[in-house]
Protein backbone atom coordinates (compact mmCIF):
# COMPACT_ATOMS: atom_id res chain seq x y z
CA UNK A 1 0.00 0.00 0.00
CA UNK A 2 1.14 3.88 -1.17
CA UNK A 3 2.20 6.30 1.46
CA UNK A 4 -0.79 8.73 -0.63
CA UNK A 5 -4.21 7.90 -2.16
CA UNK A 6 -4.71 10.08 -5.04
CA UNK A 7 -8.22 11.51 -5.76
CA UNK A 8 -9.22 13.04 -9.15
CA UNK A 9 -12.32 14.63 -8.10
CA UNK A 10 -12.80 17.92 -6.40
CA UNK A 11 -15.98 17.26 -4.82
CA UNK A 12 -14.39 14.45 -2.82
CA UNK A 13 -11.56 15.89 -2.32
CA UNK A 14 -13.84 18.18 -0.42
CA UNK A 15 -16.01 16.12 1.38
CA UNK A 16 -12.72 14.85 2.66
CA UNK A 17 -11.66 17.54 3.98
CA UNK A 18 -14.77 18.68 5.50
CA UNK A 19 -14.65 15.31 7.71
CA UNK A 20 -10.89 16.49 8.87
CA UNK A 21 -8.83 14.15 6.68
CA UNK A 22 -5.40 16.17 6.10
CA UNK A 23 -4.79 16.99 1.85
CA UNK A 24 -1.00 16.52 1.95
CA UNK A 25 -0.58 18.00 -1.62
CA UNK A 26 -2.29 19.08 -4.85
CA UNK A 27 -0.60 18.98 -8.45
CA UNK A 28 -1.96 19.57 -12.26
CA UNK A 29 -2.78 15.92 -13.61
CA UNK A 30 0.03 14.71 -15.57
CA UNK A 31 -2.52 13.97 -18.76
CA UNK A 32 -5.02 16.90 -18.80
CA UNK A 33 -3.41 20.13 -17.35
CA UNK A 34 -6.86 21.49 -16.60
CA UNK A 35 -7.48 19.11 -13.57
CA UNK A 36 -5.71 18.57 -10.34
CA UNK A 37 -5.18 15.60 -8.31
CA UNK A 38 -5.26 15.66 -4.62
CA UNK A 39 -3.37 13.64 -2.05
CA UNK A 40 -4.04 12.34 1.31
CA UNK A 41 -2.11 10.13 3.13
CA UNK A 42 -3.50 6.74 3.07
CA UNK A 43 -5.22 5.13 6.33
CA UNK A 44 -7.74 2.53 6.57
CA UNK A 45 -10.20 5.62 8.09
CA UNK A 46 -9.54 7.10 4.45
CA UNK A 47 -10.27 4.29 2.58
CA UNK A 48 -13.95 3.92 4.68
CA UNK A 49 -15.24 7.37 3.90
CA UNK A 50 -14.46 6.85 0.25
CA UNK A 51 -16.22 3.50 0.25
CA UNK A 52 -19.12 6.03 2.03
CA UNK A 53 -19.18 8.25 -0.28
CA UNK A 54 -19.21 5.90 -3.24
CA UNK A 55 -22.24 4.49 -1.03
CA UNK A 56 -24.04 8.18 -0.90
CA UNK A 57 -23.66 9.09 -4.53
CA UNK A 58 -25.15 6.05 -5.63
Amino acid sequence: MSDYTPIFKLDLAGWLMQRKFVLLYCKRNEYNRFKIVYYFRTTESLLNAIAEYNDCKK
